[in-house]
């Protein structure tokens, strides 16, 4: 397979979480979507930046109107809510929505343009 025909795996998370909390929350969205979809023999995964709870949730209900399926990963503990979701894998046709949201970068680093 041609790498650049690999599916593409989108990663969105909160980043008004800390650093360490940011980490845990990609994981367990990416487990969940794993247990669910799972595991192409070759993937890409993008992780994307998202603001906050209320957009991601925003990105959840427009994903399901466009019938792209997902895991949302719900965190029970320190009232946190929804922190991240992880898509099935998908072409670069389909992840062609994503590109106005900015990649995921440490606090320490300038976010993507």
């Amino acid at each position: 397979m041609n790498p650049q025909d690999a599916p593409i795996t989108y990663l969105l998370l909160r980043t008004d979480l800390s650093d360490a909390q940011q980490i845990v929350q990609a994981c367990h969205a990416a487990m969940a979507a794993a247990a669910r979809f799972g595991e192409p023999a070759h993937n890409h995964l993008c992780l994307l930046a998202i603001r906050d709870e209320a957009q991601l949730q925003a990105w959840a209900r427009n994903l399901t109107a466009a019938k792209i399926g997902f895991e949302a990963f719900f965190e029970p503990d320190h009232n946190a809510g929804y922190t991240a979701l992880c898509t099935q894998p998908l072409t670069r046709a389909q992840g062609r929505c994503f590109r106005k949201l900015p990649l995921w970068r440490p606090r320490g680093e300038a976010m993507a343009a």
